[in-house]
């Protein structure tokens, strides 16, 4: 599409609008299976420690038995430094003092979560 085309049809101020924006890191955000479980544990519990959410995470990833120091440690490492700025970025949690809060999700995240904990409910269980 030519410039003038893109005018005509208003793309350019959709690419570069807020919203369109908000909406990418927001998919984004919901992309991922460990923050879909990191976002549904807080649908429950409104804040928890990144210690208590670390366990949490890890158990249900586990599949084989309990999870050992090494792998909850590279959970904790990729929370924090991938998936809660990505979730903090998108609004979605707040993340101070080692603590993670529930922000409120809008009503697609949270049909999202619905449907995901569905899908995953439905599905045979791993040996």
């Amino acid at each position: 599409m030519t410039d003038s085309e893109n005018d005509a049809v208003g793309l350019d101020s959709l690419a570069t609008s807020d919203t369109s924006r908000s909406t990418d890191l927001l998919c984004k955000a919901v992309s991922d299976g460990t923050r879909r479980r990191l976002l549904a544990v807080l649908t429950s519990e409104s804040e928890l420690s990144l210690d208590e959410l670390t366990d949490i995470l890890a158990g249900a990833e586990a599949t084989d038995g309990p999870v050992g120091p090494e792998s909850w440690r590279r959970l904790r490492i990729q929370l924090v430094h991938k998936h809660l700025p990505l979730l903090v970025d998108a609004g979605l949690v707040s993340y101070g003092d080692r603590t993670v809060k529930r922000q409120a999700y809008p009503a697609v995240v949270e049909d999202l979560l619905a449907a995901a904990g569905a899908s995953e409910a439905d599905r045979p269980a791993r040996d």
